[in-house]
């Protein structure tokens, strides 16, 4: 086997071992969700977002496998699956990194405290926004991503002249995307720096009125800053990836960028199991039955 061939299977070897992690992840999170919501029969805010969030991560990460298996087993497509492909990929991408912003903002309003008036109002009454929310998000992924069904229909051409075209509406329909995912980066941004920063604030306070000994509380406030920080950085690392696959749109770098986008929703979904407290301990539940059968 050649060293390109080796580096192909690597690279799908570590794809489909990260995405594997997330969609079991996501899964869980989906069906312990659904569960909460048919005991309740009203979910709350965040957990609406959740299942939600672990939907769309679940069908985005098979997406992901599914292409890349297509891609370096070299399995004849039928025509205009590209463009199908890149149409969803596209979608619920964008779909979950608006998702995964809404969860950061209802957070921070939740959580941070406010004293300016709307602020204060967005506070009592951002549970109910959820569903608007989730509507907006889905238009506004529709959007970005539905110019992409048309770049092979208007480009199936093996000339010169057919892959100048393909490559120009390819790059134009990544700016549009972009341009609809930018947002979403830029307030994820601003409100994690705003969670990350009362949590700090807070611990700073915290560490000021103990003496001589370490609070329990501090601890989680640590870990959970630590938590944070790595969501913003790896949500930077996501979106640099998506830009670099427009601005230099070669074999390895598509495939190094897969590589981030799916470790970070694979990550991403590890450490909201690892955060919440009823997933954490429904998932120890499940270990622990799984172990006294065996």
């Amino acid at each position: 086997m050649s060293v390109s061939g080796v580096h192909n299977w690597l690279c799908l070897i570590i794809i489909t071992a990260v995405t594997l992690v997330g969609m079991t992840g996501n899964g869980f999170i989906f069906l312990s969700d659904c569960h909460d919501w048919i005991r309740s029969k009203a979910p709350s805010g965040p957990g609406l977002l959740l299942m939600t969030l672990s939907l769309t991560r679940f069908i985005f990460l098979g997406i992901m496998l599914g292409f890349h298996c297509f891609s370096f087993l070299d399995i004849n497509r039928p025509k205009y699956v590209g463009s199908v492909i890149s149409f969803l990929w596209t979608f619920f991408n964008a779909t979950t990194l608006w998702i995964t912003t809404c969860l950061g903002v209802f957070y921070c309003v939740k959580i941070v405290n406010f004293s300016q008036p709307f602020l204060v109002k967005m506070k009592l009454r951002i549970s109910s926004m959820v569903p608007h929310l989730l509507i907006a998000v889905v238009l506004v992924s529709l959007i970005s991503a539905l110019p992409f069904l048309w770049i092979d229909d208007h480009s199936q051409s093996d000339n010169a002249e057919g892959v100048h075209e393909l490559r120009i509406q390819t790059f134009l329909f990544s700016i549009l995307y972009t341009l609809g995912t930018f947002p979403s980066f830029v307030i994820f941004l601003i409100s994690s720096g705003f969670l990350i920063y009362s949590l700090v604030h807070h611990m700073k306070r915290m560490q000021n009125s103990s003496v001589g000994f370490r609070d329990q509380r501090m601890d989680v406030h640590l870990k959970t800053t630590k938590i944070l920080t790595s969501f913003l950085i790896l949500y930077a690392a996501t979106f640099a990836a998506e830009i670099s696959m427009i601005f230099s749109p070669s074999p390895w770098t598509t495939v190094i960028s897969n590589i981030v986008v799916s470790s970070y929703n694979s990550g991403h979904t590890v450490a909201l199991i690892s955060m919440n407290s009823k997933l954490r301990g429904r998932l120890s539940k499940m270990f622990w039955c799984f172990r006294k059968q065996t």
